[in-house]
């Protein structure tokens, strides 16, 4: 049986059957190149997107004069295979071995992912907000490596740290995208549990979802909270530290039902 020819958001090709044209269901948009976002992704493939209405992009972040002065990388901490296991096994013992959001006993310990329990895409788009209004004030730059280091101690906490399945981190991940790309778009409707609606495959039983996304946002909720408290104490009080909470509050606004 032919292969669909459409392309996945990864430029991998779709493994399912060929339908109408020589395409799956899913990638019938890509027949009509308009269809199809003119951007590249973030490691510089074409991007195979839909494009939205009135556009030639499937999202703000592909346009070619889109700038990120703060990304989620940047509030990443590296940590080698003993730092890894030892965050790991602390985690774990701490939560009486249970994934941080089923509920559910962990029996693969290895197949887990180490989460940040706020997507680190949140502040960092929040930091990047901040640093947009404030660039042209002086002393941003400076300012800027200050607050994503005070973050980057912050949201690497083993206290905001948790252990989950690999297939509701990606989806957790998914969905925090949606939230910004949409308010990126002006969208302040849309909410975080509207975009787990949207990110979740049809794979996933209904119960699952009702329980994971709620347990999701409210941990989600609950860390903001605490993070940017911290943040208010451990940041330098500047107006670029002033706008990144404003930006945050906002986000964690798009949190609540």
């Amino acid at each position: 049986m032919a292969r669909c020819k459409g392309h996945r958001s990864h430029d991998v090709q779709c493994k399912k059957p060929a339908g109408d044209g020589g395409y799956c269901k899913g990638h019938q948009y890509q027949a009509n190149l308009t269809n199809i976002c003119q951007g590249q992704t973030a490691v510089k493939n074409p991007c195979y997107g839909r494009v939205k209405t009135g556009s030639r992009y499937c999202r703000e972040s592909h346009k070619p004069d889109f700038v990120q002065h703060v990304a989620p990388r940047d509030l990443r901490e590296e940590w080698d295979g003993f730092d890894r296991r030892e965050r790991r096994e602390r985690i774990v013992e701490r939560d009486g071995w249970l994934d941080a959001y089923s509920g559910m006993p962990i029996v693969d310990f290895y197949g887990k992912h180490i989460d940040h329990a706020l997507d680190l895409q949140l502040p960092a788009e929040a930091a990047n907000d901040a640093v947009v209004k404030r660039y042209d004030h002086g002393q941003t730059e400076s300012q800027k490596e200050v607050l994503v280091n005070v973050l980057r101690d912050i949201i690497n906490d083993l206290e905001y740290l948790r252990i989950t399945s690999a297939s509701v981190n990606v989806l957790k991940g998914d969905a925090s995208t949606k939230l910004i790309e949409a308010r990126r778009a002006g969208d302040t409707n849309t909410t975080f549990t509207d975009c787990m609606r949207d990110a979740y495959s049809s794979k996933y039983p209904k119960h699952r979802l009702r329980q994971e996304t709620g347990s999701i946002r409210k941990t989600m909720l609950k860390v903001s909270k605490h993070q940017i408290y911290r943040v208010e104490d451990e940041a330098d009080d500047n107006k670029l530290t002033e706008a990144f909470l404003k930006a945050m509050k906002k986000y964690r606004e798009g949190l609540h039902d």
